[in-house]
């Protein structure tokens, strides 16, 4: 009738509970031989499933379930080595990258306004003043010409803008000897690639620094010593220290470059690599 409630005896909803029961057993232990024949999985691997969503049995199943999603660790012990192991082999590499491009640009940078100093010197001048390399040999059979480079240093300098100098005795780098036997290279073995006394280091704006000879006297040489980034390191021949002169090609150009002294530490870079982007081994100097 309706509105009346039917009260399922207990002992009866007991009875349906177990048949209920039974055939989820039946069909898990059908999904477990099917699972057998085509691939295990989680009911075919436990072929008790129903008894452990029962009481205790359940919340003992939902701890060894659980415990088997996590790590032990050993396993993050495990983990953490391995990274450690890629990042020191790869994190100096990275390192020694970003230092080689931060190098290469400063060298651009000091390049550029050495050379904007030389030819604001060359035009206060009237002329080209007689202080630079050749790429070829003159009627008296030299690579360079000398005899204005007291006059030449002078006005480059006043040019050039520096915020103060001071005398040296010696440069913070290896001797041509050193870098040779440690496989390193020089252009022209004659060269010494050593100070004469009374050098002076000039520190300029940019952070640089350049080591010239006298500029006057009987020790006057073509040559100067430029360190992009002053007195940091490395203090390396071919990484932040270079060997470079005035030169003046057959086309006529007139700059600050490598000229018949190059010398350069292993793995380093000459200037001429530098310049021309470009990995290319020259055994000889001169070259834009």
């Amino acid at each position: 009738m309706k509105g009346t409630t039917y009260v399922v005896p207990f002992c009866c909803q007991n009875i349906r509970n177990l048949i209920l029961l039974y055939k989820n057993k039946e069909k898990r232990n059908e999904n477990s031989r099917k699972n057998e024949r085509g691939g295990a999985s989680l009911l075919g691997r436990n072929s008790n499933m129903l008894d452990t969503f029962s009481g205790k049995n359940y919340n003992l199943y939902m701890k060894n379930y659980s415990s088997k999603e996590g790590f032990t660790l050993a396993e993050v012990l495990i983990t953490l080595g391995i990274i450690g192991i890629v990042a020191a082999l790869t994190i100096p590499t990275l390192v020694a990258k970003f230092q080689e491009k931060a190098l290469v640009s400063q060298f651009k940078k000091t390049y550029s306004m050495l050379n904007q100093a030389l030819q604001l010197a060359n035009y206060e001048n009237g002329v080209e003043y007689k202080c630079y390399t050749r790429d070829t040999i003159d009627d008296a059979g030299t690579y360079y010409e000398h005899s204005q480079c007291g006059a030449f240093w002078l006005t480059f300098l006043k040019e050039l803008k520096y915020i103060k100098s001071e005398s040296v005795n010696s440069l913070p780098y290896k001797s041509k000897d050193q870098v040779l036997a440690e496989g390193g290279g020089v252009t022209n073995n004659s060269c010494s690639f050593s100070l004469n006394s009374g050098t002076r280091k000039y520190y300029l704006t940019d952070g640089s620094v350049i080591y010239v000879n006298p500029v006057s006297g009987s020790a006057i040489t073509l040559f100067v010593t430029v360190d992009i980034n002053g007195d940091k390191g490395p203090n390396k021949w071919g990484y932040d220290a270079f060997y470079l002169t005035p030169t003046k090609r057959k086309n006529g150009s007139f700059r600050i470059n490598e000229g018949v002294c190059t010398i350069w530490e292993k793995g380093g870079k000459r200037a001429f690599n530098i310049l021309n982007d470009t990995d290319e081994v020259i055994d000889k100097g001169f070259f834009d």
